[in-house]
Order: structure tokens, then sequence, then C-alpha cells
């Protein structure tokens, strides 16, 4: 996250600024200049996704978007199996000092 803020600033994008309220934090404020860009940037393409989903029902879409989140939840299912495996056969070879995966 740091990183991205980093660029963002020195892009002209962003500055932090201290929290009043709980000297502890730093708040992001994105600069006004950035946000007319962003709204010249994006005008185009709102138009455009305005136009195709009119294109569609509102049946259709609520389709389109339940396949999405099933997708997505699939596939984090999958990503959270596959990180819990390498972390079993991890702790499996350094328990054991070797590793059960074959040689090409």
């Amino acid at each position: 996250m740091t990183t991205a803020l980093d660029r963002l600033e020195r892009a002209g994008y962003a500055r932090r600024v201290h929290d009043p309220s709980d000297r502890r934090r730093v708040l992001v404020e994105v600069v006004p200049q950035a946000l007319r860009d962003a709204g010249r940037f994006y005008s185009e393409h709102e138009t455009r996704s305005e136009d195709l989903y009119r294109r569609y029902t509102e049946a259709q879409l609520e389709l389109l978007l339940r396949f999405v989140r099933e997708g997505r939840e699939f596939n984090e299912e999958h990503a959270t199996r596959v990180q819990q495996e390498n972390r079993e056969r991890q702790d499996h070879e350094a328990t054991t000092g070797r590793s059960d995966r074959r040689q090409p």
C-alpha cells in the first residue's frame, strides 16, 4: 500500500494528510486536479458502459452478476485450498527435512 501511495504522490494525484483527531493516523487525500482528470478520463468509459448495460434486461444483468460472484467465490475457495496445501507441504518438509516432490 505504501508503494502505491508513494507513486500516487509522486504523480501528483494524492497527498498524505495528518489526521487532526488522531496523530498516529495519516489520511490520504485526492488532489482536486486528479479528480478533474479522472472525470475526463472515465467519462467516455461511463457513457459506453451505460450503453452496453442498456442492451440487457435487468434479469440478464442479475444472471451475469450472479455468475461473476459465484465464479469469484469458487476461485477464492480454490486459492485458499492451494495455499493450505502449500503450507502443509512446507511444514512437512520442514519437519522431515525432505521434499516429497518428484524431481524431473
